[in-house]
């Protein structure tokens, strides 16, 4: 699967200034993926708490996860985040969907994503009556 960038808005939900940063968008990675000293020096944010991961290289290590207000293509909201020693921001599947898009590898863009309610047909609750 292809990969490349788009520029987005990041800024900190509490409030502060948007910076508008190269991300790479990867349809293979779930999650939007900072460096952790870009998200707590630049936007002075924390991580709410730490999760277990596993590297490309198959190495695990516990990273913090947090939230992000983003801005992509005119929509601005609330992302997960994780604090990363990555050298550069990546735009995971996950966060692209929390914006209705998903990746067009081919052309280089985002688009509408194809999105589902449920897997299965909407109906009563189960002991609803």
């Amino acid at each position: 699967m292809g990969t490349f960038y788009t520029q987005i808005g990041i800024a900190n939900p509490q409030g502060g200034d948007v910076h508008w940063v190269d991300v790479l968008v990867n349809p293979e990675v779930m999650h939007a993926v900072f460096p952790a000293s870009f998200l707590e020096n630049t936007l002075g944010l924390a991580p709410k708490e730490y999760r277990n991961f596993v590297s490309p290289e198959g190495v695990r290590r516990e990273l913090g996860i947090g939230e992000a207000k983003a801005t992509v293509k005119d929509m601005t909201m609330t992302v997960q985040t994780v604090f990363a020693p990555v050298d550069e921001p990546i735009m995971g599947w996950l966060a692209l969907m929390c914006f209705g898009l998903e990746a067009d590898t081919v052309n280089e863009r985002l688009v509408p994503a194809k999105l589902h309610l449920c897997a299965h047909p909407i109906g009563p609750a189960v002991g609803a009556g």
